[in-house]
């Protein structure tokens, strides 16, 4: 849950679940893509990669909070469970509309796969933020 820090009377303004997933890959996807997600083997069947379950923000509350500084929030708690799990990507699944698509490559994610979601990726650096 993320809080107005200047108007913490407003309840939450956004917020976003993690957890940690298992993903099988599709014959489709590439071994450049599987080696990028697993960090080793090219003919991975299988990554495990942060799940970005829920992204939202809050409409009912009026709020200058946007995606740039809900994901900002999203990295820094993942900085903190790579230091304690390791983990090099994060996951998320959505519908496969052109406007949810297309706002989620605007922030760095890459279409992998396709089932009854969309499933998107990003290979997280934490050496440069």
């Amino acid at each position: 849950m993320i809080l107005d820090d200047h108007n913490p009377s407003q309840g939450v303004i956004a917020y976003f679940t993690l957890s940690f997933k298992e993903v099988d890959l599709a014959t489709s996807v590439s071994g450049s893509t599987a080696k990028k997600l697993d960090g080793i083997n090219k003919k991975a069947k299988k990554v495990r990669v942060f799940l970005l379950g829920q992204l939202g923000k809050n409409d009912a509350v009026l709020s200058h909070i946007n995606m740039e500084a809900i994901l900002s929030l999203v990295y820094s708690t993942l900085l903190v469970a790579h230091e304690a799990v390791g983990g090099r990507a994060i996951f998320l699944e959505c519908k496969d509309t052109p406007k949810l698509v297309e706002l989620y490559e605007k922030h760095g994610f890459k279409k992998l796969q396709k089932d009854e979601y969309q499933q998107m990726y990003k290979i997280l650096d934490f050496k440069t933020g």
